[in-house]
Formats: C-alpha cells, sequence, structure tokens
C-alpha cells in the first residue's frame, strides 16, 4: 500500500478484541500524535496482524475510535519532546481492560484533572506499565511511549511512582 506522500510507521494497537500490529499510513510531515487527534476516522494499516489469526493480511481499515491505545514500534516515534515548561506527572488509568500506569506532560501549573478536560482524542503516555494486559511479542514493559485514546479512559489519578510497580498477587490483599 505504500503510496506517494505516505509514510509507514509500524505500530501495535490495543482494542478491545486484543492486539493489532501492522504498519499505520500517514503524510510524510505529519507527526504522529498530529495525525491520531485529525480527521481520519480510519487507520489505514498494511502488513496486518489480527488478533487469534495465523495470517498475516495485507490491509486493513480499523476504525480509530476502537484504539484503546497505539504503541509506536518505531524509536524515532517514541521520543516525542515534551512541551517546553510542561511538568512529568505520574499517573494510574483505569481503562475497562485494566490500569495504565505511566507519565503524563502537563503545562505549567496545571493538574492532571485540567489538562484532560482540556483534551479530546489520544494523549501521550510516557514509560508505561499495564499490568493486566498481556501484550504482544513486539512489546516490553515499560513501554517508552503509548498514545491513549480519552473516550477509553474510565478516570485517571495521579500515582507515586512506586505504585506503578507489580505488586505480587498476595500483597493487594489485607486480612482484617
Amino acid at each position: 500500500m505504500e503510496q506517494v506522500n505516505q509514510r509507514s510507521i509500524a505500530v501495535s494497537v490495543f482494542t478491545r478484541a486484543g492486539w493489532i500490529t501492522g504498519s499505520l499510513h500517514i503524510a510524510p510531515e505529519t507527526e504522529l500524535g498530529r495525525y491520531l487527534d485529525g480527521n481520519d476516522r480510519f487507520f489505514r494499516l498494511t502488513a496486518v496482524q489480527l488478533p487469534s489469526e495465523e495470517s498475516e493480511r495485507e490491509f486493513f481499515a480499523m476504525h480509530a475510535d476502537e484504539a484503546i491505545m497505539l504503541v509506536p514500534l518505531e524509536v524515532r516515534e517514541q521520543y516525542v519532546p515534551a512541551a517546553e515548561g510542561s511538568t512529568r506527572r505520574d499517573i494510574a488509568c483505569l481503562l475497562g481492560e485494566g490500569t495504565l500506569f505511566g507519565a503524563l506532560d502537563v503545562p505549567p501549573g496545571a493538574r492532571v484533572s485540567d489538562y484532560l478536560m482540556s483534551r479530546t482524542g489520544f494523549i501521550p503516555v510516557r514509560r508505561c506499565r499495564t499490568p493486566l494486559m498481556e501484550l504482544p511479542a513486539e512489546l516490553a514493559e515499560p513501554l517508552e511511549m503509548t498514545y491513549l485514546n480519552t473516550k477509553k479512559i474510565i478516570g485517571v489519578t495521579e500515582s507515586n511512582p512506586v505504585e506503578m510497580e507489580v505488586r505480587p498477587q498476595s500483597a493487594l490483599f489485607s486480612e482484617t
């Protein structure tokens, strides 16, 4: 599907059906984050591995709203500079599929909730851990950069970095 005026980015996309891996096609001058927040309602993917399928699909058009999170697999797409003056905040995002721990860059003096209320579409979350979601073989934690669909977030809390470590199951419950 390589067309004139397009570049491809290897990505893994988490959906309610599971992980979809392939190459996303966007305009060459467009940053990935800006593309995700654009007007394209369908992501155009090639060389696609769908959940529970052994064979690769040549092409797959995926509705953007069905993406819970998108992880770029290419290093150059993972290191997006934070906006000047922003503050990095550790967060925990409750999703229907589990909790995503990571860091969010918010504007100076803003609270996490203020930042989220002003955003629609996808937000960049850094250094993510997803203890309740099985990752595809291409990914390892921490995920350097994840674009999280704000429509899929149940809630967010600021978290202590210690809380981001996966605790043994026995430590999750206490006797009363």
